[in-house]
């Protein structure tokens, strides 16, 4: 999916809990200025948690709590 920009310019999003200024407007176009893999992390727009399925449509708009959650490997071999 190409990047969404908003014609309108930049809005303002809280993101993991500091503001920002985005030209994007959907999530997978913020995870893309954020370089992160949409498959190693979990999203939440205001209090509710993103669907994988749905992050790839989800929209997102001036104002809106957004918090991104990235899976980390790991672990000790015994």
């Amino acid at each position: 999916m190409a990047n969404q920009s908003n014609p309108m310019g930049p809005i303002n999003i809280q993101l993991n809990g500091e503001e920002k200024q985005t030209t994007t407007t959907s999530i997978i176009s913020l995870l893309t200025e954020l370089k992160l893999n949409p498959e190693h992390v979990i999203v939440e727009i205001n209090g509710t948690i993103i669907n994988k399925d749905a992050i790839n449509h989800q929209p997102i708009k001036s104002n809106d709590t957004i918090e991104i959650i990235r899976y980390i490997g790991g672990g000790q071999t015994f």
